[in-house]
């Protein structure tokens, strides 16, 4: 009889970034920004991104850029102004105080309507390839109101 083979640690959960306090203050609306440090990912694998935050008024925007190479791909429709994070059965952040965010599972991102969106609890899951390097963006639907990221985690498996 043969016995399971243990998990191999080069697999094995891995914290990438964890990053607090993080704020944007929208100059334009619908417009996504950088927000806090890229994080360079350094072998191929599952990333989790998982996120607490608030606004201080109006909706709030968090997308992310995956560079891989010299091509940059974005998730969460900068131009269309859509969130990957969401609080309060929102496919946005409306909540003025800290809480854990919701990842938005669009069933088309590209949609100019929310109709039909759900949302995952907490935990935004992308593949990943070493050499990735991921940067959060942020915004909010009115210029001058601020996205705030209070915990980001970031961990690769």
């Amino acid at each position: 009889m043969t016995s399971i083979s243990p998990i191999v640690s080069a697999y094995a959960p891995q914290l990438l970034s964890h990053q607090t306090g993080l704020s944007v203050t929208a100059s334009a609306a619908s417009v996504l920004y950088n927000i806090g440090s890229s994080i360079s990912v350094p072998r191929s694998g599952i990333l989790k991104v998982t996120i607490i935050g608030h606004v201080n008024g109006s909706d709030g925007l968090i997308g992310l850029q995956l560079t891989r190479g010299t091509t940059n791909y974005m998730y969460g429709g900068q131009a269309l102004g859509r969130s990957l994070f969401g609080s309060n059965g929102n496919p946005y952040i409306t909540s003025t105080t800290p809480i854990p965010l919701n990842y938005v599972m669009q069933l088309n991102p590209n949609a100019l309507s929310t109709v039909g969106y759900a949302s995952s609890p907490f935990t935004m899951e992308i593949l990943v390839l070493a050499g990735d390097v991921i940067q959060l963006l942020a915004g909010n639907y009115t210029a001058g109101d601020i996205t705030y990221i209070d915990d980001l985690v970031v961990t690769l498996q």
